[in-house]
């Protein structure tokens, strides 16, 4: 409607890692967020933070006070089961302890990500 040509989305390296997970894990899929593309109506779709921590960018927004509104597009679930995408970011911290010291294990998945399909 306002003719807009690009839209930047807020997700960051945590949110393209957990989404891999979720969809290699219950769809079978290599399927992740892409950086960027180009949406089926022609608008260019950025992601600028894909290559943020999360914790990196909690910090940031608390040193600056910025405010941190809640996300409940995964509220759906019921009450005191945690999300699947709870489950994804446990498994992150997992994988963490797995690769061992001076391994950055999130760095690595997402340089991998680079050859997956959106």
């Amino acid at each position: 409607q306002i003719g807009a040509q690009r839209l930047a989305l807020g997700h960051h390296r945590d949110d393209a890692l957990e989404t891999l997970l979720l969809n290699m894990v219950h769809q079978g899929t290599m399927k992740a967020m892409p950086a960027r593309y180009v949406a089926s109506r022609g608008v260019d779709v950025i992601r600028p933070l894909m290559y943020c921590a999360e914790d990196d960018l909690r910090e940031y927004a608390a040193r600056l006070e910025f405010p941190i509104l809640p996300c409940n597009l995964c509220g759906s679930q019921p009450a005191g089961k945690p999300s699947q995408r709870q489950g994804a970011k446990q498994l992150l911290h997992f994988l963490d302890a797995f690769g061992g010291d001076g391994e950055d294990v999130r760095e690595n998945m997402l340089r991998a990500l680079s050859d997956v399909r959106p």
